[in-house]
């Protein structure tokens, strides 16, 4: 027999074994031994949906980034395609453009320049050509060499297009070789730029006519021999106020054109302008003027000796030099202001195409003439007493009639003068110099004085009859 253990423990059954293990493994929904939570079969299908959503969202984004990637490279293959299909066809007008040159004549290529727009499968192209004469031996543009080599025509075409972006544009050059002669080169230039669209004409052997281009150069191929030649455009004139080259003698008119050669000419044209000259002090008057600039080769005189006005045009035949012009009143440099005791010369800048003014001071001729003997016996103011001046620097004469005994605001340049007053077959001679604006100067001095406004007295003793000082028979 065995031994009795005594009676077993009621077994607790399934449900309570299974809360027992849940209790030893603290997994109940209950506060364990240490207080912390149980999770129940609801939280970890839970935390397993959250597990797979965020797998998902990063297998997205790598899908996005592998199409992104995928879609880009497509469109830069396409952008490239496109861009070397757009230089083919860049290249291709730009040949085309060539070949149209080479089958031009010469002189239609001369200094060319023109832009055209090409439209090929929905792309518009630019096509810009020039051409210009080039020397042989250094490449350098015959508009500005100074070598007389024979020339080449040298032609470029240039083709853009909107979505170029930052490409090089296509360009296709030649060289062509104009035909056995001589090459005359003109260009017209201002004093500040080229002169485009000037007329350019020859004659001699042959006669040609161009027109200058972009650079102010007309090129023409002529055969030997001696030509005339004349640059002219509307409204321009060249530093001697010539519209006509071939009017000044200064210039390049014939020229020997020898075969083989390169001859260059050149002129210089500029909208032209003008001036208004004033005699000052106001009110005064004087008949010419001397207007010069170091650029012309002579002075240039206006005005009507003996037309004497407050004020004076000029034509409109200025050329607009940088530097000033030097106006002063007289015909000839014995009148010029530093010469005869002055600071300075009027000076005044022509624009190119408008319009300048300048004073010019004058010395007022103040004369009183008296049919008298003296200041005690003075007689009459004679009106009708001719007046005869000469500038003696520059050789030129003015006379005048006396009204009321004066001469009326009439006048002169700075100089040396002689002078002559007669009436009634009674005259008076001597000499005076104009160095202020104030009055003469009188070398010889008049017979009645000058008083205190500087005008100068005579007397010719005609009534009452009498033989003033100074005075003897005749007529200036």
């Amino acid at each position: 027999m065995g031994r009795d253990e005594g009676p077993r423990p009621k077994d607790p059954g399934p449900n309570a074994r299974n809360m027992q293990c849940m209790q030893r493994t603290g997994r109940n929904n209950r506060a364990g031994p240490h207080g912390h939570p149980g999770r129940t079969a609801f939280d970890i299908v839970g935390q397993a949906r959250g597990d797979t959503l965020i797998e998902v969202l990063i297998s997205a984004m790598l899908l996005a980034a592998i199409v992104i990637g995928t879609l880009t490279g497509l469109d830069a293959l396409n952008r490239s395609t496109a861009l070397s299909r757009d230089r083919s066809q860049a290249d291709a007008l730009a040949q085309q453009e060539q070949e149209v040159l080479r089958s031009e004549p010469v002189a239609k290529l001369t200094e060319l320049s023109r832009t055209k727009n090409v439209t090929l499968n929905g792309t518009t192209f630019t096509v810009k050509t020039t051409s210009e004469y080039i020397n042989d031996e250094k490449a350098t543009a015959s508009c500005s060499a100074t070598t007389n080599e024979a020339d080449e025509i040298k032609t470029v075409s240039e083709v853009t297009w909107p979505t170029m972006g930052a490409a090089k544009p296509v360009t296709e050059s030649s060289l062509i070789s104009p035909p056995p002669g001589t090459l005359l080169i003109v260009q017209v230039a201002t004093p500040t730029t080229k002169v485009k669209g000037a007329s350019v004409s020859v004659s001699g052997s042959t006669s040609a006519k161009g027109e200058t281009s972009v650079n102010g150069c007309a090129l023409m191929n002529l055969q030997s021999g001696e030509y005339s030649i004349n640059a002219f455009k509307n409204g321009y004139v060249d530093p001697n106020g010539y519209a006509n080259t071939n009017e000044d003698s200064s210039v390049t008119r014939v020229d020997y054109l020898v075969a083989g050669a390169t001859i260059r000419v050149g002129y210089n044209l500029a909208p032209a302008g003008s001036l208004k000259i004033k005699a000052g002090p106001a009110g005064n008057e004087a008949d010419q003027y001397t207007v010069f600039n170091p650029g012309m080769t002579e002075p240039r005189y206006f005005g009507t000796n003996g037309s004497y006005k407050t004020s004076l045009e000029t034509p409109t035949t200025i050329y607009p030099f940088s530097s000033p012009y030097t106006v002063y009143a007289g015909t000839c440099t014995a009148d010029l202001p530093t010469s005869n005791g002055q600071a300075s010369n009027p000076e005044v800048t022509v624009p190119e195409g408008g319009s300048a003014e300048v004073t010019v001071p004058v010395v007022p001729l103040k004369i009183s003439v008296h049919s008298g003997t003296s200041e005690k016996a003075p007689g009459e103011l004679i009106s009708g007493a001719k007046v005869k001046i000469v500038d003696t620097g520059c050789n030129t004469s003015d006379e005048f009639t006396t009204s009321a005994g004066s001469v009326g605001k009439q006048g002169l340049g700075f100089g040396k003068f002689s002078f002559c007053v007669s009436a009634s077959n009674k005259k008076w001679t001597g000499n005076f110099e104009d160095k202020s604006p104030e009055g003469a100067t009188w070398t010889t001095t008049p017979n009645g004085g000058v008083n205190a406004s500087s005008v100068a007295q005579f007397y010719l003793g005609t009534n009452p009859s009498g033989s003033p000082t100074g005075v003897v028979s005749g007529s200036c």
